[in-house]
């Protein structure tokens, strides 16, 4: 999922719009952003609450096509869709390839070194890793709103 100069997400308070732009770097997610771009936040949440199943003791003795069958069931099972094959033949398309590789770096060269981390108006967030709950985005937001 790749949104460089595209909103993903909008809205207007007091007749102020912020948008949000993401750059996700994991390939899974362009995949199903490609397939269904309203599954790809849930997919997204189940990968962060799951992350231990896929990285390493759990996929260092895996061939590439063993851990893009496992990526592949689990979308199944995270999503509920029907696209298992399409899924896993996006580990071959290379458009998400490519959006994947210019994600990552886009990254690199932004000083991404962990997952989630943020920037608000192209600065960096502190603590970088953590995910924001909705109270922490207003504390960070609001002020700036404000002004």
């Amino acid at each position: 999922m790749y949104f460089l100069g595209r909103n993903f997400y909008s809205f207007e308070s007091d007749q102020i719009v912020v948008t949000m732009t993401m750059h996700l770097f994991p390939h899974a997610l362009h995949i199903i952003n490609k397939l269904n771009t309203s599954a790809t936040y849930r997919l997204l949440e189940s990968f962060f609450d799951q992350q231990g199943k896929f990285y390493g003791k759990a996929t260092f003795n895996l061939s590439k096509a063993s851990v893009v069958d496992k990526v592949a069931k689990f979308t199944y099972n995270a999503i509920g869709s029907s696209n298992y094959a399409a899924v896993k033949a996006g580990f071959t398309d290379p458009k998400t390839d490519q959006a994947t590789r210019i994600s990552f770096k886009y990254g690199c060269v932004k000083g991404v070194y962990g997952t989630p981390f943020f920037f608000v108006n192209r600065f960096p967030l502190p603590d970088a890793g953590s995910p924001l709950d909705y109270k922490a985005w207003r504390n960070i937001l609001d002020p700036l709103l404000d002004k």
